[in-house]
């Protein structure tokens, strides 16, 4: 019988160290299998190779934690160039309104003044006709009157009036330029 335990042993360990129960798995194979995988370091390449796929793993992982913090750098600075950018924006479109008003008001001013320049011209023509008559009228009393009389009175009232007349016309010509500038 001791023969047969020990053909039966060395079976078993035949198999477990040479044999197909053998596999990386431990929890492949049972006992045996168990330990044939530890005699011929299969276990040990698994581990090893786990253990490199681990580094591996961690590595990327690294590489992607900086890579993270690289984009959200990026993100960070792109964010306050975009509220940068939308706050030119706001200035200029607010600008843009102001000078739009103002374009307007000048418009206004412009017609209003055009108006007056249109308003002086006919006064400045109306005046300008009203010199001339003066003009004729003291000249046609001049050579009618003696220097005495009601002749002379109306010449003094017409020359007051042609004089009134004048410095009108000197005031309008001045506001026109002014207005025309």
């Amino acid at each position: 019988m001791s023969r047969r335990l020990l053909l039966a042993a060395a079976g078993v360990l035949a198999l477990a160290l040479g044999g197909g129960c053998a596999t990386d798995n431990p929890r492949e194979g049972g006992f045996l299998g168990g330990l044939g995988g530890l005699a011929s370091g299969k276990y040990e390449d698994r581990v090893r190779t786990r253990q490199e796929s681990l580094e591996s793993l961690k590595a990327a992982r690294t590489d992607i934690e900086s890579e993270k913090t690289g984009l959200e750098t990026r993100k960070g600075e792109s964010e306050r160039r975009l509220k940068a950018e939308q706050q030119k924006i706001s200035r200029l479109q607010t600008e843009t309104r102001k000078l739009s008003d103002k374009v307007k008001s000048l418009k206004a001013d412009d017609a209003q003044q055009q108006g007056q320049v249109t308003e002086l011209q006919r006064r400045t023509r109306e005046l300008e006709g009203k010199v001339k008559q003066a003009g004729q009228a003291s000249s046609a009393d001049a050579l009618e009157g003696d220097g005495s009389g009601p002749q002379d009175a109306r010449r003094a009232q017409l020359e007051a009036q042609r004089r009134q007349l004048e410095e009108e016309y000197r005031l309008l010509t001045d506001m026109y330029l002014k207005l025309g500038s």
